[in-house]
Formats: structure tokens, C-alpha cells, sequence
């Protein structure tokens, strides 16, 4: 005799296929890398923000998809040398899903969007086997504060050079590093602090221009020491990665996003991050050993130390 309770197991489990019946690419290509036309349920449980290992049974499905990755748009399913997903984001997708009760997961791909949405939670997964993680470039339109502030900063800084008749590469708010960013404001911590210049303030409208325009940056930036160039710096790539991870993690509410870290044992690392705790990042540990560096339009951070 069948047992009641198997019966019921069986009934859920094809209730729950019935479910998560409504396919998108990613399961099209789940069934693809798997030769099945069902795509098998997870028999664990895994919850959002909770860092742990695949296990049992799992961990076989999961090694499968670990590499499998949807093709880049326009390409079919299967093409090769057009992966359009890192490792770990299929898998991850997987666990999620076809979990019993499923998990919302959706496909979320795109210049500066999620991954994956997971819960109605922003995810930017990663395989990382080393500190640094990348997050990509800054320039949209939702940069434009920081990227005038950048403007600012360095249209100041090639004004001292100039009068100093230094002949340096002038840095671009599109093309810069961390070092120049900090000789930068160095410079203008120097223009602001100097009083046998201020004198000519009021003879000399330029000169007056130019301590506004230093006092503008320093409120921006909301400095109690502006003489101190770790935290004027700190300060500017905050507000970077601030709008950076707004976009990436759907930050719009108190709700927090995640960074996850999908290791190829099955080892699964979250951050979770607010804009609350993006706002509270002191700025010296920011500048601190590239924590957060931006070089090239290019943001990458170290998660690890920022958030965990």
C-alpha cells in the first residue's frame, strides 16, 4: 500500500512544477544543460541572505548548471563562446526557484541592473576567487551629481597645475585613479586654505570664483576636516558607490540587496547591503588598501571588508 504521506509529497511536488511552469530563458537553458525536458526540484532548503552550502542531493544539479551560463542577446541557446552570465548565476537561480514552496527568481540582466531578483530583492552574483570585485562602469544619467563634482574637482586641480606650471596628465571625472584623485583634492585643499590668495577675493572676481567653487566641494562632500585628503577622498567614491549599488541592488527602499559569492564547491557567500550601510562607510576605510577604487569610468570594490 502507498503511503498517504508519499502521495502528498508526489502531489506537491507536481503542484509546484506547475508552478514554476512559466519558462524564460533561464529555464530553457537549465533544460538544455541537463537533457531533460522536467527540470528537477530542489530537495533542500535555502533561504535569501543566509550564507551556507549546497547539499545532498542538490549538489549534483547544482555542479552541472555551476558553469552553464544563457547566451549574450541574439544568440541561441547553446551557442558557444557567448556566455551572458557569470559563473554560479544559473545554479543559484535554480536553488531558488525550484525550491518547494519556489522562490520568486527572475532574470534580471543589464547595464547596471541586478543579476538576478530574488524575493523582490536585488542580487549581483559573482564567482569571485580573489578580494576585488568588479562592478562595472559609471556614466548615466543617475551619476550626474557625482559626476559634475568630479568635473569640479579637476578642472581645479589643472588650474594649480597650471599656475604652478606643473606639467602633469590631467585627470577626467571618465578617466581616473585613485592616486590622482587624491593629489587632486591635495591641491585644492591647498587653494582653499590659502589666505594670501583669499586677500584678492574681492579685487579679482576669478580668484573669488574659485574659492566658491572649493566651498561648494566641500560642502558636497560634508567634511568636518577638509583638510584631511583620506576622507575628502573616501567621501567622493562613496557617493559613487552609493548611486553604483542604488542601481545595481534596486536599493529604493530600507529593503537590503545582496552580493552573492558562488563558489565552486557549492559554497555560497552573501553581503547584504543597504543604503544605510553604504551611507555609514567610514571614508578612510574606503580609501583604505583600494577597498574601493575607480579607475577608467571602472568602480570595484572589496565586499568582504565593506560589508560583512
Amino acid at each position: 500500500m502507498i503511503k498517504l504521506s508519499k502521495i502528498l509529497k508526489e502531489v506537491m511536488e507536481q503542484e509546484e512544477q506547475d508552478n514554476v511552469a512559466v519558462e524564460n530563458t533561464y529555464d530553457k537553458v537549465i533544460k538544455d544543460a541537463l537533457k531533460v525536458d522536467q527540470i528537477p526540484l530542489v530537495k533542500g532548503k535555502y533561504k535569501l541572505g543566509q550564507s551556507g552550502t549546497v547539499q545532498g542531493s542538490d549538489k549534483d544539479t547544482f555542479n552541472k548548471l555551476y558553469k552553464v551560463a544563457p547566451p549574450t542577446a541574439g544568440k541561441e541557446i547553446g551557442s558557444a563562446g557567448t556566455k551572458g552570465s557569470g559563473n554560479g548565476e544559473i545554479a543559484l537561480y535554480w536553488l531558488f526557484k525550484y525550491q518547494i514552496p519556489s522562490v520568486p527568481a527572475e532574470d534580471s540582466r543589464g547595464v547596471d541592473n541586478p543579476d538576478l531578483i530574488i524575493d523582490g530583492h536585488g542580487v549581483e552574483v559573482k564567482s569571485m576567487d580573489k578580494a576585488e570585485l568588479p562592478l562595472g562602469r559609471f556614466g548615466h544619467q543617475d551619476y550626474k551629481e557625482v559626476i559634475l563634482l568630479l568635473n569640479d574637482i579637476f578642472s581645479l586641480y589643472a588650474l594649480s597645475s597650471l599656475i604652478a606650471h606643473k606639467k602633469k596628465r590631467i585627470p577626467t571625472a571618465s578617466n581616473f585613479n585613485q592616486d590622482e584623485l587624491e593629489e587632486a583634492l591635495e591641491s585644492i585643499i591647498e587653494l582653499h586654505k590659502d589666505e594670501n590668495l583669499k586677500k584678492y577675493s574681492e579685487a579679482f572676481p576669478i580668484i573669488s570664483n574659485i574659492f566658491k567653487k572649493t566651498n561648494i566641494i566641500f560642502d558636497k562632500l560634508s567634511l568636518k576636516d577638509v583638510s584631511d585628503i583620506t576622507e575628502a577622498g573616501g567621501a567622493v567614491l562613496k557617493k559613487l558607490l552609493l548611486v553604483k549599488l542604488t542601481r545595481k541592488l534596486i536599493l529604493n527602499s530600507k529593503e537590503p540587496g545582496y552580493i552573492v559569492n558562488v563558489g565552486s564547491d557549492g559554497k555560497i557567500t552573501y553581503y547584504e547591503v543597504t543604503k544605510e550601510k553604504i551611507e555609514k562607510l567610514d571614508n578612510s576605510k574606503i580609501m583604505d588598501s583600494n577597498n574601493v577604487t575607480a579607475k577608467q569610468s571602472f568602480l570595484t570594490i572589496k565586499p568582504e571588508i565593506l560589508f560583512k
